[in-house]
């Protein structure tokens, strides 16, 4: 019932108006002669024989559980940074620059490079996913505890804690909505650095499966796996959301 109460009829008319124009354009309208550009029943039957052959279920899994695996060393690294760089001036003084310059390279351009230097494997993979979403967790991290009211400080100095204890206390109590956001971008991050590492390094995953009906110019199926990676990105970013939503301060259980 908690489903069917969110569920946006306008929106979904909207996504079913486009599916049919885009139904209409492919079969009659001026893309009927683009043979790059199927119709929805085109990619439906795409989708079907990909899952007649197995070549679904198995490069979905993958590409969940190399996501899945980045995020959780993309968000404890980025948190423990971000916590570094929000905590300690002395930290942020002198690594602040360099963190400022590296999240800036685009995780792309180092894929050749870590090709080069630990080979075609998964683990490459997902040291790629893991780059990608360190940064969005660093910077929401470090933005919240910067953000944290310097009053807090004061509480810890008048119950006489611990710098330690009024970090545990005090400020990561302060800063779980901004950790929590940083989490859900990292999770999106990864999974979209997975599926291009997978079209460049590792052969593998629905990244690979793109790639491959590209070249054997099964444009179904090469529109069908679009979709999967459209509703895997959506899928994530509605169950993080929730779990945001849930988890922060306030809101209903």
């Amino acid at each position: 019932m908690a489903l069917l109460r969110r569920t946006n009829p306008l929106g979904i008319g909207v996504i079913l108006l486009v599916v049919a124009l885009w139904q209409l354009l492919a079969v009659v309208g001026p893309f009927a002669d683009f043979s790059s550009l199927p119709s929805p029943t085109e990619v439906v039957t795409g989708f079907r024989e990909l899952v007649e052959t197995d070549s679904l279920v198995q490069p979905v899994l993958h590409t969940i559980g190399v996501a899945l695996t980045a995020t959780a060393i993309g968000v404890v690294s980025g948190g423990v940074f971000g916590l570094l760089l929000g905590l300690w001036t002395g930290f942020r003084f002198f690594t602040g620059s360099s963190f400022d310059v590296l999240r800036t390279i685009p995780v792309v351009s180092i894929m050749p490079v870590l090709l080069l230097v630990l080979g075609a494997e998964m683990r490459t993979e997902v040291i790629v996913g893991a780059i990608a979403s360190t940064w969005p967790m660093l910077v929401n991290t470090t933005d919240g505890v910067r953000a944290v009211h310097p009053r807090l400080g004061e509480v810890g100095r008048m119950f006489r804690f611990s710098r330690m204890k009024s970090v545990l206390r005090l400020t990561l109590p302060a800063i779980v909505p901004s950790l929590l956001v940083g989490v859900r971008l990292a999770a999106v991050t990864a999974l979209i650095a997975t599926i291009i590492a997978e079209m460049i390094i590792v052969p593998s995953g629905i990244g690979w499966s793109l790639i491959t009906a590209q070249n054997s110019l099964q444009i179904g199926q090469e529109w069908a796996l679009v979709v999967v990676c459209g509703w895997l990105g959506w899928i994530f970013n509605i169950g993080l959301t929730t779990v945001v939503n849930r988890l922060q301060p306030g809101q209903a259980r």
